[in-house]
């Protein structure tokens, strides 16, 4: 083991050095924390040099001793005088006495102290019920399953009013019917939007609310939101079938969002094909143009367009 001297400050402001044993620096923070000791520095070994002043001051000690005799009888001579000099202004001294008495008492008097109210006294009381209330529910919570948790949210979120008032500026209303939205307004063949999130638990707990009632087209609505807002009611007639038959929201936009997907990859494939078929193949690039487009058309999706230099690069016509 190690020697580390260690210097701090007392509580009485002192400068003060304690050796202590440990294998590293590391293991000397540890000891310092189980102290309570706030280091000032640190140096690895013992310090000779306190050693040495202690023995010093030993000595030093010693010589003291030997002129004690000397003070002793200078104090003496001292206090003769004082107490002559006392007897000779009794009077005076004792008055002087008693108003130092006082103007001592007077100091020490406290100057009266401001009660100050615990933090809690200071808070309005409402704001302490409601944060006993959110205590004794977190502790609630701490004992529920992932499972019971979940049972309690969906409870409290349904006895929550769901406010479904149209407005310009948010022409749906929930999350479910934007991502019904996102899905059913793409052309099938175009790019998808991105990956649809799961659907809110606030929106799982209201779904029957939110399916049943419609989003009326209000004055400020464009075109394309109102074509919107019709897509999205057919959407969510056919998801209340689909939820009769066993099914879930969740798979519902699944299936439709992977059928996009598809469409687009089929589509872009067939992009590439017809590029390769106007570079190898010219004299029947027209004929496989046409039957691609049919192909997807009988599908359902968007059939290939190409810009008008491409077209007349390919020799294709529409």
């Amino acid at each position: 083991m190690k020697q580390w001297t260690v210097t701090y400050r007392e509580k009485s402001g002192l400068k003060t050095s304690v050796v202590i044993e440990a294998e590293d620096r590391a293991g000397v923070f540890a000891e310092l924390k189980q102290r309570g000791i706030n280091a000032i520095s640190i140096t690895e070994g013992a310090v000779k040099a306190k050693r040495n002043a202690a023995r010093s001051s030993s000595r030093e000690g010693v010589s003291v001793s030997r002129s004690v005799w000397g003070i002793i009888a200078t104090a003496v001579v001292v206090a003769i005088g004082v107490v002559v000099w006392l007897a000779i202004s009794k009077d005076d001294t004792q008055i002087v006495t008693v108003e130092k008495r006082e103007k001592k008492k007077k100091d020490k008097d406290p100057a009266p102290i401001e009660k100050v109210l615990p933090v809690e006294e200071q808070k309005d009381p409402r704001q302490i019920e409601i944060e006993k209330k959110r205590a004794r529910l977190r502790e609630e919570l701490a004992k529920m399953t992932p499972e019971e948790k979940r049972d309690f949210a969906m409870q409290v979120i349904k006895d929550r009013e769901l406010d479904l008032t149209p407005t310009t500026n948010k022409p749906f209303r929930t999350t479910t019917e934007l991502h019904l939205a996102r899905i059913f307004t793409t052309e099938v063949g175009e790019r998808p939007p991105p990956p649809i999130p799961k659907i809110p638990i606030s929106d799982i707990a209201h779904l029957e609310q939110i399916l049943t009632t419609g989003n009326p087209i209000i004055e400020g609505d464009s075109e394309k939101i109102q074509e919107g807002k019709q897509m999205v009611e057919l959407a969510k007639a056919e998801l209340r079938e689909y939820i009769k038959e066993g099914g879930d929201p969740e798979s519902f936009i699944d299936f439709y969002y992977s059928k996009l997907v598809s469409a687009y990859q089929e589509r872009q494939s067939y992009f590439k094909e017809v590029i390769k078929v106007g570079a190898e193949e010219p004299e029947i690039v027209g004929e496989f143009y046409r039957q691609v487009n049919e192909s997807l058309e009988k599908k359902g999706i968007k059939k290939l367009v190409f810009p008008e230099h491409v077209k007349a690069k390919l020799g294709l016509e529409d």
